[in-house]
């Protein structure tokens, strides 16, 4: 399969992302329309490539993000804003998994689930 015009923007608009996006996000985002068949199969087409990754956080709906900039998030239970983190603690877990499972890691995706700090004073002014 070759790289088409549809699959390089929706690439293009995960890369530009501050956070991961849904499908809907997706399609907003791109400047004139796509439906919504086109766009799954552009995101599955990248995902296959593993330009791009997914996480749906606990949840049906999956994010879509770009493999090589985000790898760190923090979901909010409550409003599901997405925080991305650098910070990586993985090293050394990875090491162990290797060491113990001999398993060869090759990415990881790491999220935490909660309340973000909005979502937790809210729930402190209705208590």
């Amino acid at each position: 399969m070759r790289f088409t015009e549809n699959r390089e923007l929706i690439l293009d608009v995960l890369k530009k992302a501050k956070v991961p996006l849904t499908v809907e996000e997706i399609k907003h985002t791109l400047k004139y329309s796509v439906d919504t068949s086109t766009v799954y199969r552009a995101l599955n087409f990248l995902e296959k490539k593993q330009y791009i990754d997914s996480a749906s956080f606990g949840r049906n709906i999956r994010f879509f993000f770009c493999s090589e900039k985000f790898k760190h998030f923090l979901f909010c239970d409550k409003c599901n804003r997405i925080e991305v983190f650098d910070d990586c603690f993985a090293g050394a877990l990875e090491q162990k998994i290797n060491e113990n499972y001999n398993f060869q890691i090759e990415s990881h995706v790491l999220y935490f689930r909660g309340l973000c700090h909005d979502c937790r004073n809210k729930n402190k002014e209705e208590v």
